[in-house]
């Protein structure tokens, strides 16, 4: 569907939404432009498969040959509702700032704001306008004490139906609108569901961050089928959106995304599985050490690190990647949670070439094994790199036992004067813990 044709097709439906009941040549002429084209149908039947009851009447347009009611909007009720409950607000509030003595600048412009939301809505209804008067309650929801919101939120739900696609169209047109969705909660997530397939992603990309924020049950099932945007950016955004709100029932979409053509996409997928921590991502993180991209790569381990000992083994099989950024990044984070599981891939990893992967190895085996790395240790006394042969020194100091001492008084032969210094303050430490 072209952004052309369904920009069009929003203004069509807001405008019939604002036509009178009675004009049957209103519905006709929707019908007419739905229908003129093939892919509205699909879209139809998006909407259609949401089940949202307030876009029932819009559903039925799409799908059934018979006129369409518009909800009835009585908009002198609504002004009359809300200046039933206003007022009293409005003058308490008032009074408050003039007894206090404490006319601020936010106090003046919350008064002044309000009383344009009162000219706006009085307004709307003289021109039987219900989007300006759904706008006027929304403008300055952001700055308007609590009493304030509670009247707009009193309202909107009083107008109904209207409200849904009011908000998608003002959406796009108000910056300041995403946060007052996410106070609305409840009220704004039918408009949310159908601003995921607005055509404009800026639109899209906002009502994503919103549902995030509301955090429902409802709008993880919106998110879910609003994983395959056309637009990279809006993927992104969802797969972030449901990593940020940490349910579990999220986990299969992540690993599908793990197969997005973007690597933004699967950078963000692999950092949201960490966040997650399901058992059943590990061996989906651990495919992704083989991603063309080195990024996600490395994002791949930190996300696996944060299951701590339960990673263990994915670590251990991540020291054998061709990447040396994977290796150094699983070294490093065995010498932390590694366990039994990986001893034989760090066994193997105190021969690997570089410097700082033989190191952390030495360090994890001698905190997994003990004493029964001792034997292990003998070869990273004869390692070339002083680096390695200092974490070996460490490693006997932490299993502090006198069996450890001919290593240690080797290491006084050293031709580091570190080492052997180290060497010696080793030996000191060990003895002097057994005559205590």
């Amino acid at each position: 569907m072209s952004e052309k044709l369904l920009k069009n097709f929003y203004k069509k439906v807001l405008q019939v939404l604002r036509e009178d009941n009675q004009d049957k040549e209103a519905a006709y002429r929707l019908r007419q432009l739905l229908s003129s084209q093939t892919p509205n149908k699909d879209f139809a039947k998006v909407l259609a498969k949401l089940g949202l009851r307030d876009v029932k009447l819009l559903v039925d347009i799409l799908r059934k040959d018979r006129s369409y009611e518009s909800p009835s909007i009585d908009c002198s009720q609504v002004l009359s509702s809300y200046m039933e409950e206003c007022l009293p607000v409005f003058q308490n509030y008032v009074a408050h700032v003039k007894n206090s003595g404490n006319a601020s600048q936010n106090n003046l412009e919350t008064i002044h704001n309000q009383l344009e939301i009162m000219q706006i809505i009085h307004s709307g209804v003289a021109n039987d306008d219900i989007l300006r008067i759904i706008y006027g309650l929304v403008k300055s929801y952001q700055i308007q004490p609590q009493a304030f919101k509670n009247v707009t939120i009193a309202m909107l739900n009083e107008i109904g139906n209207p409200v849904i696609l009011a908000l998608v169209f003002l959406l796009e047109n108000d910056e300041d609108l995403p946060d007052l969705f996410a106070h609305l909660g409840s009220i704004a997530m039918p408009a949310l569901f159908i601003a995921l397939y607005y055509p404009d992603a800026e639109v899209r990309y906002n009502a994503v961050e919103v549902i995030k924020k509301i955090n429902s049950s409802e709008g993880l099932r919106a998110l879910a089928g609003a994983r395959n945007d056309p637009c990279s950016r809006v993927r992104q955004k969802v797969i972030e959106a449901l990593g940020d709100m940490q349910d579990h029932r999220s986990t299969q979409i992540l690993i599908e995304a793990l197969r997005d053509e973007d690597a933004g996409v699967r950078l963000t997928s692999v950092k949201a599985l960490g966040k997650i921590r399901s058992l059943k991502a590990l061996n989906a993180l651990l495919s992704m050490l083989e991603d063309k991209d080195w990024e996600v790569r490395r994002e791949a381990v930190e996300s696996m690190a944060l299951y701590g000992e339960k990673a263990s083994g994915y670590l251990a099989k991540a020291l054998e990647n061709d990447s040396l950024v994977v290796k150094k990044i699983a070294s490093r984070i065995l010498s932390h949670v590694g366990n039994q599981e990986a001893v034989p891939a760090l066994m193997k990893a105190i021969y690997d070439t570089d410097i700082s992967v033989r190191e952390r190895a030495v360090i994890a085996l001698g905190r997994i094994q003990g004493e029964n790395s001792i034997v292990t240790l003998m070869f990273a006394f004869e390692d070339e790199a002083p680096l390695v042969r200092f974490a070996a020194i460490q490693v006997l100091i932490e299993i502090g036992s006198r069996s450890t001492n001919h290593l240690l008084n080797k290491a006084l032969k050293d031709p580091e004067p570190l080492i052997r210094e180290r060497a010696n303050i080793a030996i000191q430490e060990i003895l002097s813990r057994e005559e205590v």
